[in-house]
């Protein structure tokens, strides 16, 4: 295991994809990243419910910050 982040780099071919659906594919892609973020440091909780209530509230965080970001 190690402690480095790692570093991600999206490229798109051409004009294949609009830049709205760049956008999009782009927050979705950093969403699927936040989730697993959020399902990693909650195993660090005792029970499940409290595992559920933190992935979500990650995951709603999440999803506010990069929308913002987006618009």
């Amino acid at each position: 295991m190690t402690n480095k982040k790692p570093n991600y780099i999206i490229k798109f071919d051409g004009e294949k994809y609009s830049k709205e659906e760049q956008a999009f594919l782009i927050y979705r892609f950093c969403m699927c990243l936040s989730k697993l973020s959020a399902k990693q440091n909650s195993k660090k909780l005792k029970t499940k419910q409290e595992q559920q209530e933190y992935e979500e509230k990650f995951t709603n965080f999440a999803s506010k910050a990069f929308r913002n970001i987006m618009e």
